[in-house]
């Protein structure tokens, strides 16, 4: 079976950048007027503590906000994507300590926090229960992510991809949370979006492996790279909800640089809303979360 599928000749907008439709004067005048009513009989509520919120909080009570702005903050290596400590700095050029024993493939890894509370609650909430809205408050977080992590003056030279389910998981889930994540935050980033790597077999679910080594064999040539040509000479960042071991982003990685030369992107790099800093803390049972 070939490596390499060819992307469709004739192909619509890239994922996530359609164009706005243009909402009446008559639409904006009714939502100014209904809103206020909107938000006494059916006042939204955090996603993590259940308070009662505005409709202009977007989800979250500022608490919950400043506990992810406060994660953001942290210091990660941008090779492996795991914590440091005070002081200490990691990159493709010089990787921290923990690097020698994680092979992610890519070049550069921005994350938006550990896997830690209220982040991670939040993933499990839309992966495992299914709540795709959650996209649009989580794809921002990763879309402020990149635009402080990507150079200026490579953001025009910048495409993203979603790391792909299998359909028949697709099919399941109802949606892939990693398109989900990729078409908000190219919004925030003004950064296209692309399919550049499609699944090409069925895998047991990763957080039902219980070592590093069986999450890399499980996924072991589950990736093909499809040949588009809005990645040639750019900048390409897969985005996953997820980094636990690496081993969805160090086989996505490798099936992209198994394209021709003149078909490969400048650099692979990964964009993650959180990085597992023990491999044991992704595999767990979605949590009950007070709210919704």
């Amino acid at each position: 079976m070939s490596d390499v599928v060819e992307a469709p000749a004739a192909t619509g907008p890239p994922l996530g950048r359609s164009q706005p439709a243009a909402i009446p004067i008559a639409h904006r005048l009714a939502g100014l007027v209904t809103a206020p009513v909107v938000e006494v009989l059916l006042a939204p509520r955090c996603w993590i503590t259940g308070a009662a919120l505005r409709a202009r909080d977007g989800g979250l009570a500022a608490d919950v906000r400043n506990g992810i702005a406060a994660g953001m903050e942290q210091s990660y290596c941008r090779r492996c994507g795991l914590t440091l400590g005070l002081f200490v700095t990691g990159d493709y050029a010089n990787p921290c300590g923990r690097c020698a024993t994680r092979d992610l493939g890519v070049q550069r890894l921005a994350r938006v926090g550990a896997f830690d509370h209220p982040l991670r609650d939040l993933v499990l909430r839309m992966k495992y229960g299914r709540r795709f809205e959650l996209a649009g408050i989580l794809g921002t977080f990763l879309g402020r992510t990149l635009v402080r992590e990507i150079p200026a003056q490579e953001i025009a030279e910048t495409v993203l991809a979603p790391i792909p389910l299998y359909f028949w998981r697709r099919f399941w889930r109802g949606f892939n949370q990693a398109e989900e994540l990729a078409c908000v935050a190219g919004k925030v980033a003004d950064v296209p979006v692309v399919d550049a790597v499609a699944r090409r077999r069925h895998t047991r679910a990763q957080a039902l492996t219980d070592s590093a080594a069986a999450r890399k064999e499980n996924l072991r040539n589950a990736f093909i790279a499809i040949a588009h040509r809005a990645i040639v000479g750019k900048h390409l960042w897969l985005v996953d909800d997820v980094c636990t071991t690496g081993a969805t982003l160090f086989w996505a990685t490798r099936a992209l640089r198994r394209l021709p030369m003149e078909l490969r992107p400048k650099s692979i790099n990964a964009a993650v809303l959180c990085v597992a800093d023990k491999p044991g803390d992704a595999a767990v049972a979605p949590l009950a979360l007070p709210g919704r």
